[in-house]
């Protein structure tokens, strides 16, 4: 069982998606380094966040709640919805010197901008509640 987790684990990590898409965002447009790390960090409290609440029932509680789910879906495409103006907005202005991009400026906006975007996808709770619980073996501590 331990192997198919790790394959399973490896495939998931190894594709990219769009937490690659903002760690590179984060390095590439003048960023440093230490600013991709933080956000990479943000996305991995992220997930450990998703996994404490899957071991917790969270998660399927949300899953079988069609008003908590809409509300996180809602939540996150608004998220989604304000990253897209903020990194369209420089453009509208100048192709110079625009003011201000959604690149993370600073090591808290670093780490929340990767938590956040980790904490409103819906596509996570799915993920967590359909792969994970299917490596638990029946009667094994959940939380370990």
């Amino acid at each position: 069982m331990i192997l198919a987790f790790l394959a399973a684990a490896i495939i998931l990590t190894i594709t990219p998606g769009p937490d690659t898409a903002l760690v590179m965002r984060t390095a590439v447009n003048g960023a440093n380094r230490r600013l991709a790390v933080l956000t990479s960090l943000g996305i991995g409290a992220g997930l450990l966040v998703w996994g404490v609440l899957t071991a917790a029932g969270v998660s399927a509680l949300v899953a079988a709640s069609p008003v908590a789910y809409d509300v996180l879906r809602v939540a996150g495409a608004a998220w989604l919805v304000v990253m897209g103006v903020k990194a369209l907005w420089p453009a509208r202005r100048t192709h110079d010197a625009p003011e201000e991009t959604t690149t993370p400026r600073s090591a808290r906006r670093a780490v929340t901008t990767g938590l956040s975007t980790n904490l409103l996808n819906p596509k996570l709770l799915v993920f967590y509640l359909s792969l994970l619980p299917q490596f638990v073996p029946d009667g094994a501590p959940v939380f370990a």
